[in-house]
């Protein structure tokens, strides 16, 4: 029908088994169970289509009771003297965060300015390396 059926994505990593997962869900029998592989985008695809846009309404929700992570942000992590060379020359900047971020693979990387605040903005995708 136009209005769909409801149902569920759940991306969990448990110490469960995928038996009991299935057998502990009281919500419908039609459970669809599988293990995710990572690719080279790791699970980005995933995220994508979870995260679209149907109609203007939020497709997902997020877990109750969690306890919120504790956000550290280092602001001196790169002078600002490395960040202006940083928006001039994507090699420096790729090799200042491949340093900086030791157990991570670089995806991609882009330094620009902000028109309206003149502030420079580092975009950085990164995959942990296992």
């Amino acid at each position: 029908s136009e209005k769909g059926k409801w149902h569920y994505h759940i991306v969990m990593n448990s110490v469960l088994t995928m038996e009991e997962v299935e057998g502990s869900w009281k919500h419908g029998r039609r459970n669809n169970i599988r293990f995710l592989y990572p690719d080279e985008e790791h699970l980005k695809g995933l995220g994508e289509y979870l995260t679209k846009d149907p109609k203007g309404r939020r497709r997902w929700g997020c877990s109750k009771n969690l306890k919120n992570p504790i956000v550290t942000r280092s602001k001196s992590k790169f002078s600002n003297k490395k960040i202006n060379r940083m928006l001039d020359n994507y090699n420096f900047l790729e090799e200042e965060i491949k340093k900086a971020y030791i157990g991570y693979e670089l995806r991609s990387a882009t330094a620009t300015r902000n028109e309206i605040n003149g502030k420079i903005y580092i975009y950085v995708r990164m995959r942990k390396i296992n």
